[in-house]
C-alpha cells in the first residue's frame, strides 16, 4: 500500500516538509486502517487542505479529528499531577476544542501504553 500511495502522491504533485514524506504517508496509512480507498481519500483531502501546498503530519491527525499532541500531553501531565483544578482545566480545554471523547481516550491510551 505504501508504494502505491507514494506513487499517487507523486502523480498528484503532493509536497511534504523536507525529509517528512515517509512520516506523513505512514500517518495516513495508520489512520486508514488498511483501507486503500480511505488512504487515497485522506491524501487527497490533505493535499487540497494543505496550507502553502505542503502536507504536514499534524494536519493529517487534525483532519481525522484527532487531538494534537500538545493537547494530549497537557491532559496527560495534568492527570499525572493529581491536581484536580489542573485536570479540570485541561478537560475543559479538550471539550472547548470539540474533540470526540473516543479519539481523546484513544490518544491517551497510546500515550500510556507507549
Amino acid at each position: 500500500m505504501r508504494r502505491r500511495l507514494t506513487t499517487i502522491a507523486h502523480a498528484e504533485s503532493c509536497r511534504f516538509p523536507p525529509n517528512e514524506e515517509d512520516e506523513v504517508l505512514s500517518e495516513i496509512l495508520s489512520l486508514s486502517g488498511g483501507d486503500m480507498r480511505r488512504a487515497v481519500t485522506s491524501l487527497q483531502s490533505a493535499h487540497s487542505l494543505s496550507s502553502g501546498g505542503t502536507i504536514k503530519k499534524d494536519a493529517i491527525a487534525e483532519m481525522a479529528g484527532l487531538p494534537p499532541t500538545d493537547i494530549v500531553e497537557a491532559l496527560l501531565e495534568s492527570l499525572k499531577s493529581g491536581n484536580f483544578d489542573s485536570m479540570e482545566r485541561e478537560v475543559m480545554n479538550v471539550i472547548a476544542e470539540g474533540f470526540a471523547a473516543h479519539n481523546v481516550f484513544m490518544e491517551l491510551s497510546k500515550a500510556f501504553i507507549g
